[in-house]
Protein backbone atom coordinates (compact mmCIF):
# COMPACT_ATOMS: atom_id res chain seq x y z
CA UNK A 1 0.00 0.00 0.00
CA UNK A 2 3.07 2.28 0.81
CA UNK A 3 3.51 1.92 -3.03
CA UNK A 4 -0.14 3.24 -3.43
CA UNK A 5 -0.07 6.04 -1.32
CA UNK A 6 3.12 7.38 -2.74
CA UNK A 7 1.76 7.82 -6.08
CA UNK A 8 -1.46 9.56 -5.23
CA UNK A 9 0.95 11.84 -3.49
CA UNK A 10 2.87 12.55 -6.13
CA UNK A 11 -0.37 13.19 -8.58
CA UNK A 12 -1.29 15.64 -5.87
CA UNK A 13 -3.36 13.60 -4.16
CA UNK A 14 -3.98 14.93 -0.50
CA UNK A 15 -3.18 11.52 1.03
CA UNK A 16 -2.52 9.75 4.07
CA UNK A 17 -1.61 6.04 5.47
CA UNK A 18 -1.70 4.06 8.18
CA UNK A 19 0.11 1.11 9.34
CA UNK A 20 -2.09 -0.77 11.30
CA UNK A 21 -0.28 -4.01 10.48
CA UNK A 22 0.75 -4.06 14.27
CA UNK A 23 2.68 -7.74 14.50
CA UNK A 24 4.57 -6.45 11.09
CA UNK A 25 5.07 -2.81 10.40
CA UNK A 26 6.86 -1.66 8.03
CA UNK A 27 6.15 1.89 7.23
CA UNK A 28 8.42 3.59 9.28
CA UNK A 29 11.00 1.47 7.28
CA UNK A 30 10.09 2.42 3.67
CA UNK A 31 9.63 6.23 4.20
CA UNK A 32 12.44 6.53 6.21
CA UNK A 33 11.11 7.89 9.88
CA UNK A 34 13.62 7.35 12.44
CA UNK A 35 13.12 5.19 14.93
CA UNK A 36 14.99 7.16 17.53
CA UNK A 37 13.34 10.21 17.53
CA UNK A 38 10.49 10.64 20.70
CA UNK A 39 7.76 10.33 18.25
CA UNK A 40 3.68 9.01 19.03
CA UNK A 41 2.74 5.34 16.93
CA UNK A 42 -0.47 3.84 16.47
CA UNK A 43 0.25 1.80 19.10
CA UNK A 44 0.20 4.95 21.60
CA UNK A 45 -3.05 6.34 20.21
CA UNK A 46 -4.31 2.71 20.73
CA UNK A 47 -2.85 2.78 24.64
CA UNK A 48 -4.40 6.46 25.00
CA UNK A 49 -1.33 8.20 25.19
CA UNK A 50 -1.92 10.32 22.33
CA UNK A 51 -4.30 11.45 19.97
CA UNK A 52 -4.72 9.59 16.26
CA UNK A 53 -3.38 12.67 14.96
CA UNK A 54 -0.63 13.74 16.97
CA UNK A 55 1.01 9.98 15.62
CA UNK A 56 0.70 11.25 12.05
CA UNK A 57 3.64 12.73 10.70
CA UNK A 58 4.24 14.32 7.44
CA UNK A 59 6.52 12.90 4.90
CA UNK A 60 8.01 14.31 1.82
CA UNK A 61 7.62 12.63 -1.47
CA UNK A 62 9.51 12.57 -4.61
CA UNK A 63 12.55 15.23 -5.21
CA UNK A 64 13.48 18.67 -3.95
CA UNK A 65 11.83 20.70 -5.87
CA UNK A 66 9.61 23.73 -4.44
CA UNK A 67 6.11 22.15 -4.94
CA UNK A 68 7.29 18.31 -4.23
CA UNK A 69 4.28 16.78 -2.63
CA UNK A 70 3.87 14.98 1.21
CA UNK A 71 2.09 12.23 2.25
CA UNK A 72 1.01 11.97 5.90
CA UNK A 73 2.19 8.96 7.65
CA UNK A 74 0.74 7.01 10.86
CA UNK A 75 3.61 4.97 11.74
CA UNK A 76 3.27 1.97 14.02
CA UNK A 77 5.41 0.94 16.75
CA UNK A 78 8.15 -1.93 15.57
CA UNK A 79 9.81 -2.37 18.79
CA UNK A 80 9.91 -6.58 20.01
CA UNK A 81 7.20 -5.71 23.18
CA UNK A 82 4.93 -3.53 21.21
CA UNK A 83 4.96 -6.74 18.19
CA UNK A 84 4.36 -9.30 21.03
CA UNK A 85 1.52 -6.96 22.34
CA UNK A 86 -0.44 -6.91 19.17
CA UNK A 87 0.08 -10.86 18.40
CA UNK A 88 -1.57 -11.15 22.04
CA UNK A 89 -4.50 -8.48 20.87
CA UNK A 90 -3.74 -5.97 23.82
CA UNK A 91 -4.65 -3.09 21.76
CA UNK A 92 -7.86 -1.65 22.20
CA UNK A 93 -9.04 -1.07 18.46
CA UNK A 94 -12.78 -1.05 18.92
CA UNK A 95 -12.95 2.74 17.32
CA UNK A 96 -10.06 2.55 15.22
CA UNK A 97 -11.84 2.40 11.80
CA UNK A 98 -14.12 5.52 13.25
CA UNK A 99 -11.27 7.52 14.38
CA UNK A 100 -9.07 6.99 10.60
CA UNK A 101 -12.36 8.45 9.67
CA UNK A 102 -12.36 11.54 12.02
CA UNK A 103 -8.44 11.96 11.14
CA UNK A 104 -9.58 11.51 7.67
CA UNK A 105 -12.26 14.58 8.09
CA UNK A 106 -10.11 16.43 10.36
CA UNK A 107 -6.90 17.20 8.21
CA UNK A 108 -9.36 17.74 5.19
CA UNK A 109 -7.48 14.19 3.19
CA UNK A 110 -8.43 13.56 -0.06
CA UNK A 111 -7.75 9.34 0.44
CA UNK A 112 -6.61 7.86 3.70
CA UNK A 113 -5.16 4.53 3.29
CA UNK A 114 -5.22 2.02 6.05
CA UNK A 115 -2.57 -0.87 5.51
CA UNK A 116 -4.34 -3.77 7.57
CA UNK A 117 -2.90 -7.30 8.69
CA UNK A 118 -3.47 -10.32 6.62
CA UNK A 119 -6.53 -12.45 7.85
CA UNK A 120 -9.03 -11.11 9.55
CA UNK A 121 -7.94 -10.14 13.43
CA UNK A 122 -10.38 -7.88 15.00
CA UNK A 123 -8.24 -4.78 13.65
CA UNK A 124 -8.70 -5.40 10.04
CA UNK A 125 -12.50 -6.27 10.73
CA UNK A 126 -13.08 -2.77 12.64
CA UNK A 127 -11.31 -1.14 9.60
CA UNK A 128 -13.24 -2.94 7.10
CA UNK A 129 -16.56 -1.57 8.92
CA UNK A 130 -15.40 2.04 8.59
CA UNK A 131 -14.11 1.75 5.21
CA UNK A 132 -15.81 2.72 1.77
CA UNK A 133 -13.56 0.88 -0.55
CA UNK A 134 -11.29 -2.28 0.05
CA UNK A 135 -8.19 -3.08 -2.22
CA UNK A 136 -7.43 -6.79 -1.31
CA UNK A 137 -3.84 -7.79 -2.50
CA UNK A 138 -3.33 -11.60 -3.26
CA UNK A 139 -0.73 -14.19 -4.25
CA UNK A 140 -0.99 -16.36 -7.10
CA UNK A 141 -1.40 -19.61 -5.35
CA UNK A 142 -4.22 -22.00 -4.16
CA UNK A 143 -3.77 -21.50 -0.22
CA UNK A 144 -4.30 -17.74 -0.69
CA UNK A 145 -6.93 -18.06 -2.83
CA UNK A 146 -8.81 -19.67 0.15
CA UNK A 147 -7.79 -17.12 2.52
CA UNK A 148 -8.54 -14.50 0.19
CA UNK A 149 -12.00 -16.16 -0.19
CA UNK A 150 -12.98 -15.62 3.40
CA UNK A 151 -12.44 -12.17 3.34
CA UNK A 152 -13.97 -11.03 0.43
CA UNK A 153 -17.52 -12.56 1.84
CA UNK A 154 -16.75 -10.53 5.01
CA UNK A 155 -16.45 -7.08 2.29
CA UNK A 156 -19.67 -8.13 0.84
CA UNK A 157 -21.31 -8.68 3.69
CA UNK A 158 -20.16 -4.83 5.11
CA UNK A 159 -21.59 -4.16 1.33
CA UNK A 160 -18.75 -1.92 1.41
CA UNK A 161 -19.23 0.01 -2.38
CA UNK A 162 -16.09 -0.14 -3.66
CA UNK A 163 -13.74 -3.39 -4.07
CA UNK A 164 -11.25 -4.63 -5.84
CA UNK A 165 -8.62 -7.24 -6.31
CA UNK A 166 -4.96 -6.57 -7.12
CA UNK A 167 -2.54 -10.05 -7.75
CA UNK A 168 0.98 -9.48 -6.87
CA UNK A 169 4.65 -11.13 -7.73
CA UNK A 170 2.95 -12.94 -10.99
CA UNK A 171 5.55 -15.32 -12.35
CA UNK A 172 6.63 -14.74 -16.10
CA UNK A 173 5.45 -18.35 -16.76
CA UNK A 174 2.35 -16.77 -15.81
CA UNK A 175 0.06 -14.89 -18.80
CA UNK A 176 -1.13 -11.65 -17.11
CA UNK A 177 -5.08 -11.87 -18.82
CA UNK A 178 -5.41 -15.44 -17.87
CA UNK A 179 -4.34 -14.21 -14.40
CA UNK A 180 -7.07 -11.41 -13.73
CA UNK A 181 -9.86 -13.40 -15.99
CA UNK A 182 -9.16 -16.61 -13.82
CA UNK A 183 -9.42 -14.48 -10.65
CA UNK A 184 -12.08 -12.22 -11.65
CA UNK A 185 -14.41 -15.26 -12.27
CA UNK A 186 -13.20 -16.89 -8.58
CA UNK A 187 -14.28 -13.97 -7.01
CA UNK A 188 -16.62 -11.86 -9.07
CA UNK A 189 -14.76 -8.59 -8.45
CA UNK A 190 -13.03 -6.44 -10.78
CA UNK A 191 -8.82 -7.30 -10.97
CA UNK A 192 -7.50 -3.43 -10.69
CA UNK A 193 -4.08 -4.54 -11.56
CA UNK A 194 -1.57 -7.92 -12.09
CA UNK A 195 1.98 -7.05 -10.96
CA UNK A 196 4.61 -9.06 -11.75
CA UNK A 197 7.56 -11.14 -9.95
CA UNK A 198 10.41 -8.48 -9.70
CA UNK A 199 13.69 -8.83 -9.13
CA UNK A 200 14.26 -5.26 -7.91
CA UNK A 201 11.29 -5.45 -5.78
CA UNK A 202 12.26 -8.24 -4.06
CA UNK A 203 15.71 -6.95 -3.46
CA UNK A 204 14.89 -3.49 -2.33
CA UNK A 205 12.73 -5.08 0.03
CA UNK A 206 11.37 -2.73 3.01
CA UNK A 207 14.29 -0.08 2.25
CA UNK A 208 12.66 2.16 0.25
CA UNK A 209 9.15 2.16 -1.69
CA UNK A 210 9.76 1.14 -5.20
CA UNK A 211 7.97 3.27 -6.98
CA UNK A 212 10.25 6.60 -5.62
CA UNK A 213 13.26 4.24 -6.15
CA UNK A 214 12.15 3.21 -9.40
CA UNK A 215 9.83 5.80 -11.15
CA UNK A 216 10.23 4.55 -14.67
CA UNK A 217 10.35 1.09 -13.90
CA UNK A 218 8.12 -0.63 -16.09
CA UNK A 219 6.11 -2.32 -12.22
CA UNK A 220 5.83 1.03 -11.49
CA UNK A 221 3.75 1.77 -14.39
CA UNK A 222 1.48 -1.45 -13.01
CA UNK A 223 1.30 0.36 -9.60
CA UNK A 224 -0.05 3.41 -11.61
Amino acid sequence: MANTAALMALLGVHAGVVDACLTAPTLHLLFGLSQSAPRWTLNDYLLGRCSLSAAAQRVPIGNNSPDRRSLLVVPADPNHAAVVKAYRQAYDVESLGESCQKLAADLGLDVLIIDTEAGLPPSTLNCMAAANAALILLAPDKQHFQGVARTVSVVEALAIPRHKLAVNSVVPLLDDDEVRIRVSQIYGWEVAAVIPYCDALMALGSASVFVLRYPTHSVTARFH
